[in-house]
């Protein structure tokens, strides 16, 4: 449908669950006393996932601009969450690692971040939620 209502675009309504998401998301932190942002997690988590990423992989993998990426390590690192060490051979690259404070937050927040989860597919049975991510997956790789 060329001329659909923005009402009708599923797109738009994923954008718009993403952005309250992220809002819910930023708000629950804050009241908890946790200093982070969404993106700081996120890549916090993709470090613990992956201990010893480079930056280059960290941005692919989390789909950010190198210099969004370089940003938001600096602030990780002054918050001692993330620790980067040099490559040999290679003054641009570094390898990054959660720090032992990193690991206490990501051990503090996982249970948080499993009910805000929970809290989005509230009303939608287990078979629901797994379709929906079928289907999420499969319209990103229709993108890529």
């Amino acid at each position: 449908m060329p001329n659909s209502k923005l009402s009708e675009v599923y797109f738009f309504h994923l954008e718009k669950a993403y952005k309250q998401f992220k809002k819910y998301k930023t708000d629950f932190f804050k009241k908890a006393g946790i200093d982070i942002t969404s993106d700081q997690w996120i890549l916090l988590k993709s470090i613990s996932e992956k201990e010893g990423l480079n930056q280059r992989d960290l941005a692919k993998r989390v789909f950010k601009e190198p210099a969004s990426i370089t940003r938001i390590l600096d602030i990780l690192e002054k918050k001692k969450l993330v620790k980067r060490e040099s490559v040999n051979n290679d003054r641009r690259t570094y390898e990054l690692y959660t720090s032992s404070a990193g690991k206490a937050l990501i051990k503090k927040v996982i249970p948080m971040a499993v009910d805000m989860r929970a809290k989005g597919v509230k009303g939608l049975t287990k078979k629901e939620v797994v379709k929906l991510n079928e289907m999420l997956i499969r319209i990103f790789d229709n993108f890529q």
